[in-house]
């Protein structure tokens, strides 16, 4: 989470002590941490999550929103759509769930399952090797690709879903409440995951609370080498 906003939140800040910078790059990211999650909470959005006391890989938090231009024509108000992660990708052997809840009627930001997976592959691996800045990729990856069906629970419904699989990563989609949550991870199964709409989103913005840790964070990051330049 913290390389995820590292890129963002060091632009302007120029201190030369260490500890003055790390404490300025960790109150900005904590505001705008701050604003998300009162943006969020604000705006009323009940995005999918997975339920309480089910399987959980854990921390889970928020990584992203999306800001609709047209606000009064939304449903969720100017909040089209959340992401949600639980699990920390950077852990090659832990298992990692993403939500992507959709609250536009047509879906607008629902992609082919199998961009999905390439992207949570690619993404997972970069963090996996202390990459900050990640771009999408571009392309669908070539598979080999599986075809399967799988039990899940929706508001503790059963409902038999289509999964697409690419190695140890799965994606489903489903709707429910007008919602349409695209899942997409890498976890070991059979595990019959089981959801239901967030009521509060508060606890999923870990780093509006630990501002000694986000600073640890922030030091270790700073006293990497960089990565060597393509051409080198």
């Amino acid at each position: 989470m913290v390389a995820e906003s590292f890129a963002a939140c060091v632009t302007g800040v120029t201190m030369s002590g260490d500890d003055d910078w790390t404490a300025a790059v960790a109150d900005k990211m904590i505001r705008q941490t701050r604003l998300a999650a009162d943006r969020l909470v604000n705006s009323g959005v009940r995005p999918v999550g997975l339920a309480p006391g089910s399987h959980r890989p854990a921390p889970a938090y928020v990584i992203g929103d999306v800001l609709s231009p047209a606000a009064d024509r939304r449903p969720g108000g100017s909040v089209t759509g959340v992401r949600i992660r639980y699990g920390n990708p950077a852990d090659q052997a832990a298992e990692v769930i993403e939500i992507t809840s959709d609250f536009t009627p047509d879906c607008e930001s629902c992609c082919p399952l199998e961009y999905e997976l390439g992207r949570a592959q690619h993404e997972y691996e970069a963090m996996a090797m202390g990459e900050r800045e990640i771009a999408d990729p571009v392309d669908e990856p070539d598979g080999p690709f599986a075809q399967a069906s799988d039990e899940i629970l929706v508001d503790a419904m059963p409902r038999e879903v289509a999964v697409v699989s690419l190695g140890d990563y799965r994606a489903l989609r489903f709707t429910s409440g007008g919602v349409h949550a695209t899942v997409v991870g890498r976890y070991r199964a059979p595990v019959r995951l089981s959801f239901e709409p967030i009521a509060d989103l508060t606890p999923y913005f870990p780093g509006v609370i630990d501002r000694e840790e986000l600073r640890r964070q922030l030091k270790e990051m700073r006293r990497e080498p960089p990565a060597p330049s393509a051409g080198a």
